[in-house]
């Protein structure tokens, strides 16, 4: 984001609410938020034209401290995937290392870069999974359409994976390889490097997050 500051703009919309929250913001099952995500790019209008809302990212910082995040990825009508729209549901929380971590995995990652999520929260084969959750296959194969979660592979076969051309390159080869379990999933799904961003939160994307970014 340092390198490539120039080429994007950030501006600020104060949303003071009175009495309880004016978008709509509510915490839901483990950790997710949501909100009004059409009341979050109306406010957005106030320094965006109707044009520039299109490939928008919208970061509303919740006035909270219980610990969450959500972000909303929008496909974009072009099938460009730059011009996808998203907003990103942050707390304020307690700790500014937290607040930090979560405004690089949800906006920055999910919001801006279009990645998918890289942790795990089931010791479960994806293609064989009945959580609540799920269909995250399908999930994951109509955002790899318009260009999204390029961080992840379905397939393990060294290959195919979109990450395929760095893991011979001198640049990258200790790192990048092909390892098993990401989107909550233990097997069946694919990340490229043991922990990035997308994984836990720390102040670190792995390369193939950086070269989609």
């Amino acid at each position: 984001y340092q390198s490539y500051r120039h080429l994007f703009n950030v501006y600020m919309v104060n949303v003071v609410s009175e009495g309880g929250s004016r978008l709509g913001v509510s915490y839901g099952a483990g950790t997710s938020i949501a909100g009004n995500d059409g009341l979050c790019f109306q406010y957005a209008s106030k320094a965006l034209t109707p044009e520039r809302i299109e490939n928008a990212l919208v970061i509303t910082v919740v006035n909270s401290t219980q610990f969450g995040g959500s972000t909303y990825m929008y496909v974009p009508e072009s099938g460009d995937w730059g011009n996808g729209k998203a907003v990103s549901y942050i707390p304020k929380v307690q700790k500014k290392m937290d607040f930090r971590g979560l405004i690089q995995h949800e906006a920055c990652g999910h919001g801006f870069g279009k990645l998918a999520d890289e942790y795990i929260y089931h010791s479960i084969f994806i293609q064989t999974c009945d959580c609540d959750c799920c269909s995250h296959v399908d999930e994951i194969n109509a955002f790899k359409k318009y260009g999204f979660y390029d961080n992840i592979s379905l397939s393990g076969d060294i290959q195919s994976v979109p990450w395929s051309h760095m893991i011979y390159d001198p640049q990258y080869s200790n790192t990048v390889d092909v390892y098993e379990g990401a989107f909550f999933h233990t097997r069946g799904v694919f990340r490229s490097e043991p922990t990035s961003c997308m994984h836990n939160n720390i102040p670190y994307y792995n390369a193939i997050s950086r070269e989609a970014m």
